[in-house]
């Protein structure tokens, strides 16, 4: 069976003064001012015994991205407003990928995920189990997943249900379904993912065939900042064959551009991927290509829109008064400054404010008594 994958990059900053100038020349000529530069990223491979496929520099289990639901659920949980992508990539001869996927957040903790993602091998000649000629059928395969992340301070996890189905000829046609879990971590500069893929059953593909079975993967990441860029390595561990590696390096430019490179451990398809993302406005665009030894280069294309309200400072709140009911008083005014940056006239932010700085007040000069 042979499947791929939808992927973006992640967020980050770059210090150097070379760089910024050039960052000031693309803004002179962009007539919107540029935002924090999320572009989205696109890569297709063919990974036998790997459902979901490889990250090259984009998105794993620790770097999330549109698309990456399918990865790691626990990225919903990074979506801040509602955000919404699409993509296509186009391989040897008329081999294609489509995917959308969309993040509804439902309040400041939990967020809704969704992704379809669907490819097509073209149209093949069909036989029925006579050997009589059936015509030509679109062969391909699919997947829908649907499930929500949460997020708690500097812990998300994240679980879905996914659906499968494939399509190789017209009697050879079935779907499966699976339970995929995640969860992140962050510390410092190290932001840490895991997820597992585990199918619920055997694909039936009909015709008198064997029923299929679905591995089971596990996935595990880590990235970090080094001189502003962003570093990842990532492994797949699926249950049937071999297990492999990617590594990945991410340089923005200012708060535009960002270019990405990166390449994987497989023996059978080891390839090099390359990627550059454009950022206006709410809305980012992103180029990708990928040279494989099987077949043409990957080109891939995606555009991401960010839309609606921001649910970021409920978030923030959230964690200033969980840290105010743990005693961790100036963590929790840490959170409320960043909250009335967002909002000032933020009432409940207002009020928890005020009683930490009583009681900082207190502890800092207990001889004070405090005012009726």
């Amino acid at each position: 069976m042979k499947l791929k994958f939808l992927k973006k990059s992640a967020r980050c900053e770059y210090p150097s003064l070379y760089r910024a100038g050039v960052a000031l020349l693309l803004s002179a000529l962009l007539t919107m001012p540029p935002a924090a530069a999320e572009t989205s990223f696109l890569q297709m491979l063919f990974v036998p015994a790997d459902p979901l496929s490889v990250s090259l520099g984009g998105a794993n289990a620790s770097l999330a991205g549109p698309g990456s639901f399918l990865i790691n659920p626990a990225h919903a949980a990074r979506a801040t407003r509602p955000e919404v992508s699409a993509g296509t990539v186009f391989w040897w001869e008329d081999i294609s990928l489509r995917g959308v996927s969309a993040y509804l957040p439902l309040n400041a903790a939990f967020t809704a995920g969704f992704c379809s993602l669907s490819s097509d091998y073209g149209s093949i000649d069909a036989y029925s189990a006579l050997d009589t000629p059936m015509g030509a059928v679109t062969a391909g395969d699919s997947f829908f997943a649907l499930g929500a992340g949460y997020r708690s301070g500097v812990f998300s996890s994240g679980l879905s249900f996914v659906t499968l189905s494939q399509r190789l000829s017209a009697e050879h046609e079935g779907s499966a379904a699976a339970l995929h879990g995640g969860a992140e971590y962050s510390f410092w500069f190290l932001n840490t993912g895991f997820s597992y893929f585990l199918p619920m059953g055997k694909m039936e593909l009909g015709g008198g065939s064997s029923p299929q079975a679905i591995p089971s993967v596990m996935r595990a990441g880590a990235n970090f900042r080094f001189l502003g860029s962003i570093l990842s390595f990532a492994g797949t561990f699926p249950s049937e064959g071999e297990a492999f590696q990617s590594f990945g390096i991410e340089i923005p430019v200012g708060e535009v551009l960002r270019f990405r490179s990166g390449m994987n451990t497989i023996d059978s398809i080891m390839g090099f991927s390359a990627g550059v993302g454009l950022k206006y406005d709410r809305f980012s665009f992103d180029y990708g290509f990928t040279s494989v030894e099987i077949g043409d280069a990957v080109h891939s294309f995606s555009l991401a829109a960010r839309l609606g309200y921001s649910t970021l400072k409920t978030r923030l709140y959230r964690e200033a008064r969980s840290f105010f009911r743990q005693g961790f008083y100036e963590k929790s005014q840490q959170k409320l400054n960043e909250v009335l940056i967002l909002d000032p006239d933020y009432r409940k932010a207002k009020v928890l404010a005020s009683k930490i700085a009583k009681i900082l007040d207190r502890l800092e000069n207990p001889s004070t008594k405090e005012e009726q």
